[in-house]
């Protein structure tokens, strides 16, 4: 992450920690964590996943957990700011995920 946080287009890193699975109303077990980069352009995202992707810190790193899904997400508005920082970042605030299978 620390390589991440270098490439040259890559403005933030955030990592959450899930509070509640919803099936059991409690935290998660194991423990499920989302992490969102923030990215200044389409050409930023790939060329960081270029420079670091067959990297051995990569390797690692994907080696210490097991991912259920992986997204890329744009603005719905093109030219609208976003700073991942700001997301649930007020005392109180939750930030909601929803990862559906809409091909069904």
């Amino acid at each position: 992450v620390s390589r991440l946080r270098t490439q040259p287009g890559v403005s933030a890193d955030v990592e959450c920690r899930a509070v509640s699975d919803y099936s059991s109303g409690g935290a998660p077990a194991p423990a499920v964590f989302l992490g969102m980069t923030q990215y200044s352009s389409l050409d930023a995202f790939r060329s960081a996943g270029q420079a670091l992707g067959t990297s051995s810190e990569a390797a690692s790193f994907f080696s210490t957990f097991q991912p259920l899904t992986f997204t890329a997400l744009r603005p719905l508005d093109d030219g609208t700011p976003v700073d991942i920082r700001t997301i649930a970042s007020g005392s109180g605030q939750v930030l909601e995920v929803a990862v559906r299978d809409l091909s069904r």
